[in-house]
């Protein structure tokens, strides 16, 4: 059932881009809640990547309440990304370690 609806997909895309052509409002409603970012604008800090500007920019109200919110649980994401990574990269090295102290006993 569901590979069936996902054969659908490109028909739906392109029958919705003939809606959104046509005029339609609920096409137009559905494209834009899907593209525009929530909160209807993206925050543009200057991009240090420092957690104290996205709570300057809060505490000085240049940010709302939901748009801290988002960009703290992005910065979250993307830390917890990047520590994963280093994680996989520490436990593929033991494990090449471990692979060559079994080649030596052999």
């Amino acid at each position: 059932m569901q590979e069936a609806i996902q054969d659908l997909g490109p028909s739906a895309v392109k029958m919705l881009g003939v809606l959104v052509a046509q005029g339609d409002p609920t096409a137009i409603k559905l494209v834009l809640q899907h593209v525009l970012p929530k909160g209807g604008r993206t925050i543009d800090l200057d991009g240090t990547a420092d957690p104290a500007e996205l709570v300057a920019a809060f505490t000085s109200g240049e940010i709302s309440p939901d748009e801290f919110a988002r960009a703290a649980q992005g910065w979250k994401t993307s830390a917890d990304a990047a520590e994963l990574k280093e994680i996989t990269a520490k436990i593929e090295e033991l494990e090449e370690l471990v692979t060559a102290l079994k080649g030596r006993r052999e």
